[in-house]
């Protein structure tokens, strides 16, 4: 069962309000439906972002729900959260797309935040759809505090699909 719009947009309000500080002021941003939008027009243009009515949207797994428990007194990054069903308050929704339980809109690429402020980061399924896999695999180990906890998962043998492109899948060597 979803959690009502305006109930997230208070929830959010008080996420951004903890997020803040650890937002990067060195990187121009403007505020989009209540929530920090760093989606420049360079960055889309150099990222290929095309507006899409397609939605993404996984439910997390077990493993995944553990670690946001673990965390629950921090913050957790989920980088190319999509559409997420539930709306925990420690987890920062970081997204391409405006979707209803997004955070913060940038790129994996150029993460809008300082150095070490996430106790755990989720990269579902996501490196498969940035043009390049290992930056924004770097840009997550960046805003990593050390000895955070880190849940990646990416595709090896995926056909084509998603959204804006599909361009790698990845050997467990690769990841």
């Amino acid at each position: 069962q979803r959690i009502p719009n305006a109930m997230i947009e208070v929830l959010r309000h008080e996420k951004l309000r903890k997020l803040e500080p650890l937002l990067r002021t060195d990187m121009p941003h403007s505020m989009r439906g209540g929530r920090p939008n760093f989606l420049s027009d360079e960055l889309i243009a150099e990222t290929r972002i095309v507006e899409t009515e397609n939605v993404s949207a996984n439910a997390y797994d077990q493993a995944t729900i553990d670690l946001v428990e673990r965390h629950k007194s921090g913050l957790v990054l989920d980088c190319g959260a999509g559409r997420r069903d539930v709306y925990y308050p420690n987890v920062v929704n970081f997204e391409i797309v405006a979707y209803d339980t997004t955070d913060v809109l940038g790129v994996g690429e150029a993460l809008p935040f300082q150095d070490s402020s996430f106790d755990a980061v989720i990269s579902l399924a996501v490196l498969e759809h940035v043009r390049d896999p290992i930056k924004c695999a770097s840009e997550i180990a960046r805003v990593l505090k050390p000895g955070g906890e880190l849940l990646c998962a990416t595709p090896f043998l995926q056909p084509l699909h998603g959204y804006p492109h599909h361009y790698f899948n990845m050997t467990s060597q690769g990841l």
